[in-house]
């Protein structure tokens, strides 16, 4: 009876035990199976009362050995399951007090379930991720509000099971600016669970990456300033706002004479601290908005935007460039 009792708990397949733990989640247990699980228990006492009926006197103590025994080794191995989840509970506990996500599970009115460190880390603030903490007001720590939060929640309750994800960026209490990826999936219906999950990671290192990777690909590296690349996106920026506004705009052009002569006597790095020289001069003297940038070698341009009259912006900007450049710049 014991031996059918585990049989039918437990399926023999060692390699679909996933498989059915995944099934047994989704069904209800059945009565028989219940039925089998306590049945070794009372087989002892269904002896004695078969016994009695057919007035035979049977020694009791064996029987009542046999059900202490019985009944010992169901406490021993209770208490031996209820240590292996506490260990297990231990475990998930140091995990999430040293991993570098936090877990939440959140109830159906948006609140924790239980502790969540791992936030508290991530938000560097010791009284985020306590149970009974409300979601929607850790949200509004992000920049820009709430809107996507409201958007994530629409969407995981329409669609429970699905996966919905986003990247989020917030300011803590440090003033510093943590980027965060959120990955939420709605379980309120699954048995043993009852709940929305919700992982939280930090992408903070590879935002970062990102950005200067994007600023590489669209900067000089020398001087800092837009490259040709970005010259020409923010030349078909100012296109399409002409075509909304009537507003033209006007692209001044110039380089450098005898440059070479500055790199042949002086060596070339005398030519970079003088390219730099003349880049931060140029942005100097236009005006908020517009656009300084190295096209390459000695050659710069200026892109003057949202202009009533653009020729006469270009002659200003264009006076006050050569006024700025007119003055020596010293090496050493």
């Amino acid at each position: 009876a014991m031996a059918a009792a585990v049989w039918t708990f437990h399926d023999v397949d060692a390699r679909s035990i996933t498989r059915q733990r995944s099934n047994d989640l989704r069904r209800p247990t059945q009565p028989w199976r219940i039925v089998v699980a306590v049945l070794p228990l009372s087989i002892p006492w269904l002896v004695e009362l078969w016994s009695y009926r057919r007035g035979w006197d049977l020694d009791p103590i064996p029987l009542i050995l046999v059900s202490v025994l019985l009944a010992g080794l169901a406490c021993a191995r209770t208490l031996h399951l209820m240590r292996l989840q506490r260990e297990t509970d231990d475990l998930y506990r140091a995990a999430a007090m040293h991993a570098s996500d936090a877990t939440l599970m959140v109830s159906r009115d948006g609140r924790l379930l239980h502790d969540a460190p791992g936030l508290a880390t991530l938000l560097r603030d010791e009284t985020a991720g306590a149970a009974g903490t409300d979601i929607a007001e850790l949200s509004e720590r992000t920049l820009g509000g709430r809107a996507w939060f409201d958007d994530v929640v629409e969407r995981v309750m329409v669609h429970p099971g699905a996966v919905v994800e986003r990247e989020v960026e917030l300011r803590t209490d440090d003033r510093s600016t943590v980027w965060l990826f959120v990955r939420v999936v709605n379980l309120l219906d699954t048995p043993a669970v009852h709940a929305v999950l919700v992982n939280v990671h930090d992408i903070s290192d590879r935002k970062s990456v990102e950005a200067e990777l994007e600023h590489q690909a669209f900067h000089d590296p020398l001087t800092g300033l837009p490259n040709r690349a970005l010259f020409a996106d923010r030349l078909d920026h100012a296109f399409s706002h002409r075509a909304r506004t009537g507003l033209d705009a006007s692209v001044l052009f110039l380089d450098l004479d005898h440059f070479k002569t500055i790199n042949d006597r002086l060596g070339h790095h005398a030519g970079d601290q003088l390219l730099i020289e003349v880049a931060r001069r140029l942005s100097s003297v236009v005006r908020t908005g517009d656009t300084v940038a190295r096209l390459g070698g000695d050659e710069f341009a200026v892109l003057i935007e949202h202009s009533p009259d653009p020729l006469d912006d270009a002659r200003g900007v264009a006076d006050r460039a050569l006024e700025a450049l007119r003055q020596p710049v010293e090496f050493g």
